[in-house]
């Protein structure tokens, strides 16, 4: 293979996924003030946490099934490494979603999991991208703007 074609094909491939990663770029980033939301949203939940000390905030990580009395859900709790089986009854949740619930461990004989977490009540929900928001917002209020009198000029 020449040189000159291989430069062709890199041109070709740049000269069509350029332009698509940045119209998908755009297209899918959230403005300041969804960012700002999300972090006001967030904090909404961290006040209800704090308001009810028995209550676990977890991310579902995944769907076992939507069942009509309920749903079978893997979630991941905040601070933690390992996933916990859940069921939410009379609740349809979503993967990706955070939930700030109340209920208790108990065993669950469809699957023989002695660790499940039965939800009692969903206090609050927030998107991932909440989470996300606050935690731009957290590090960009840590930033400190320089002292003017350091600087050179």
């Amino acid at each position: 293979m020449k040189i000159e074609d291989l430069l062709s094909y890199v041109c070709c491939f740049a000269a069509f996924w350029v332009p698509v990663g940045l119209v998908l770029y755009f297209w899918f980033r959230r403005s300041p003030g969804q960012v700002a939301g999300g972090a006001a949203q967030w904090n909404q939940i961290l006040t209800m946490r704090q308001r009810y000390p028995d209550a676990r905030l977890g991310k579902v990580v995944s769907i076992h099934q939507h069942a009509r009395t309920g749903t079978k859900a893997w979630i991941r709790w905040d601070g933690a490494t390992q996933n916990q089986d859940s069921w939410f009854p009379s609740q349809r949740v979503r993967s990706g979603m955070w939930y700030l619930v109340t209920g208790f461990v108990r065993y669950g004989p469809h699957r023989h999991e002695p660790q499940l977490f039965e939800v009692t009540a969903v206090l609050m929900t927030a998107p991932d991208w909440a989470r996300r928001g606050w935690q731009t917002q957290q590090r960009s209020a840590t930033q400190q703007p320089p002292n003017s009198a350091s600087l050179p000029w």
